[in-house]
């Protein structure tokens, strides 16, 4: 009875009624058709989430769902993870799900504009990364020490460097469906050893993938093409390559220091 008086007094003088409101506005998710247009909102508060059908347009496959909140020093907006807002008190942080397309974390998917941050990011934060169209990647996409990635798909990463993606210590790291393009010269005179030893103190040769120290790692129906080496597996235990191509490199596939190296129905 004293909480049905005490409702009663908050209705009479309208309390009851904005505490209703603020209440509805938090569990509300507002909906955007890309981030451009979530971060121009002037509807947003803290506490309440974002709906976005694109990244850069509408239906570009990189719709995600974002947390708003106050910022924070510690915060780096970078308008991927972290989007900026109308409201400069705001920000919208990226809510990361098990399995999330490239293109949530901003990367165009054209083969024009070099979406490297956007995949390097995408690898940092996100387990199992979808990639299902034509990207353009020319910078070293290098992975330190998280296991378990998942990077697959129906599409092609295309670059014009001999090293498109290193993974280091790597553990149940798998790669399926995918298609790397290296248009970097494997004829050229330069030496393409690195000069920085590896953590064993070997210098590495450049490959397109390039495998340390991962414990079952798996590449499977897998197309490698061009570069200087194709696939290079260095100091690692349970390597699988079934199912794949590699072709066009100068080396097709080298191994150094790896134990069960299977190589199936390539």
């Amino acid at each position: 009875e004293e909480v049905n008086n005490r409702l009663d007094e908050m209705a009479l003088v309208g309390t009851l009624e904005n505490l209703i409101g603020q209440y509805i506005e938090l569990q509300t998710t507002y909906t955007y058709n890309n981030v451009s247009e979530m971060k121009e909102a002037t509807n947003l508060v803290e506490g309440s989430f974002a709906q976005t059908f694109g990244y850069h347009i509408l239906n570009d496959k990189g719709s995600a769902r974002y947390k708003v909140r106050k910022i924070i020093n510690t915060d780096v907006v970078d308008d991927i993870l972290i989007v900026s807002l109308h409201d400069e008190t705001l920000i919208a942080e990226l809510i990361i799900d098990d399995e999330m397309n490239v293109e949530c974390f901003g990367a165009y998917g054209d083969n024009t504009h070099d979406d490297f941050n956007s995949i390097n990011k995408a690898l940092h934060n996100c387990k199992k990364v979808n990639f299902s169209n034509i990207y353009k990647c020319n910078s070293l996409v290098k992975i330190d020490e998280i296991d378990n990635i998942s990077i697959y798909g129906k599409g092609s990463i295309n670059s014009t460097l001999p090293v498109i993606f290193e993974f280091n210590e790597c553990d149940n790291l798998n790669i399926k469906e995918l298609k790397f393009t290296s248009t970097y010269d494997n004829n050229a005179s330069e030496d393409v050893r690195e000069a920085t030893p590896d953590n064993n103190g070997y210098t590495t040769l450049s490959a397109i993938i390039r495998i340390n120290e991962c414990i079952n790692p798996i590449v499977n129906n897998v197309e490698i093409i061009g570069g200087y080496t194709g696939l290079y597996a260095t100091f690692s235990n349970i390597v699988k390559i079934t199912n794949s191509k590699i072709h066009g490199a100068r080396h097709i596939c080298l191994c150094c220091s790896t134990s069960q190296f299977m190589i199936e129905n390539n």
